[in-house]
């Protein structure tokens, strides 16, 4: 991790798409290494995943295909993260994802819950077929359960990752933005909790 020991691989060569933006990439690692899927996405139609032959490239034949897809309209979803974990005696494929609208300033915040927040998503399989907790599908049916959304001084909380940690367990990061420091992007706060799983296996905030 150190500076002056990371190698510029440059692009895996995924093509441009009028349905999605290249960025915001999350390399899933299956089975400890039996296969690699990279999510990625924002507007338009929104998240995507490919497989990967290795972590640097594309499996031959394989191209972007949908994992999640909200057309209300209200921002967009994107800064997906996919991770599994066993809950209940079943491996989970939990997909969180970003929604809503990101990096407005005052005057022009949207309307309250309309703002960034963390939803989740989750599936039996690693490449489709996720829905929320109520059964909703989150491809086909804008559905999506919130995990973490704008409270106290914690505003438009989004752009979110998982890490395990062998002290504190499961940790939900992210930006977010205080609103009485500032709502401007250098203003941005980094933010954590930890997480653990209800009854039915959903993530639920903890601390």
């Amino acid at each position: 991790m150190d500076t002056g020991t990371w190698t510029d691989h440059g692009s895996l060569g995924i093509l441009q798409s009028p349905n999605y933006n290249l960025i915001d990439p999350n390399l899933l690692i299956v089975d400890y290494g039996a296969s690699y899927l990279l999510s990625f996405g924002s507007f338009w139609t929104d998240i995507y995943q490919i497989e990967l032959s290795d972590p640097l490239t594309i499996a031959p034949g394989d191209s972007p295909y949908q994992l999640d897809f909200n057309s209300t309209g209200i921002g967009s979803v994107e800064g997906s993260y996919q991770f599994w974990w066993p809950t209940n005696g079943t491996i989970y494929y939990y997909l969180f994802s970003s929604s809503g609208a990101c990096c407005n300033t005052p005057p022009n915040l949207p309307p309250p819950g309309d703002e960034y927040h963390i939803n989740v998503c989750r599936s039996e399989t690693p490449n489709g077929g996720f829905v929320d907790k109520n059964g909703v599908s989150c491809l086909s049916a804008n559905g999506g359960s919130l995990v973490l959304g704008s409270h106290d001084n914690v505003y438009a909380p989004g752009g979110e990752g998982v890490m395990y940690d062998s002290d504190l367990g499961l940790v939900l990061y992210y930006h977010y933005v205080n609103p009485t420091m500032g709502y401007d992007t250098q203003d941005f706060q980094f933010g954590f909790n930890i997480f653990c799983f209800d009854v039915d296996g959903w993530p639920v905030v903890t601390a």
